[in-house]
Order: structure tokens, then C-alpha cells, then sequence
């Protein structure tokens, strides 16, 4: 019985395993990601390559990450806005004349 399951079980992982070329990034040629620390157990992970910004909450045991918006990060945190280069600056507000 053993034999047949394990038989089995190689016939369904090989049929599932999707049939992909992997490629290998040259990390040293490419731009780093950067991480803003917020404490201990929050920090936002910033990727230019991608474009895309994460909020990272890790633990000693598990972690979880959500997109969050790079304009809204660039114009709420300072501390990240000089890694988010490709969004354009917010305009200045409009002067009010009394």
C-alpha cells in the first residue's frame, strides 16, 4: 500500500508543478530596496525596481505584509519620501489672500 501511495503522490506533484524556466537576479546590478523602520515590530519595505511600497508587521513567529500606497507613504512619511523618486511631489497648496 505504501509503494502505491507513494507512487501516486510523485505522479501528482509532477503533474502539478507548473512548468516555468527560472532565472536568477544579478542583485549587485540592481537598484536596493529600502525598509523604514516604524519599531520593533512594523517597518514599510520600498522597491523601486517594481514601483510598489509594503507595510511589513512581523513577529517572532509569523509576519504579514499589505500594499500600501507610495504616494500616500511619500507625502505622510518623511523618512521615506527620498526613496520613492518616481512619484511626482504633491503640489504646494494654493496661497489664500485675506
Amino acid at each position: 500500500m505504501r509503494p502505491l501511495l507513494l507512487t501516486l503522490t510523485a505522479l501528482l506533484f509532477s503533474a502539478c508543478y507548473p512548468h516555468a524556466e527560472v532565472t536568477r537576479v544579478q542583485l549587485a546590478k540592481q537598484t536596493p530596496f529600502h525598509i523604514v523602520q516604524i519599531d520593533s515590530t512594523f517597518v514599510y519595505l520600498i522597491d523601486p525596481r517594481t514601483e510598489t511600497c509594503f507595510l511589513l508587521a512581523g513577529g517572532s513567529e509569523s509576519f504579514g505584509m499589505t500594499h500600501v500606497p507610495c504616494d500616500k507613504l511619500k507625502s505622510n512619511v518623511p523618512e521615506a519620501a527620498p526613496f520613492i523618486a518616481w512619484v511626482p511631489d504633491a503640489p504646494a497648496a494654493p496661497v489664500v489672500a485675506h
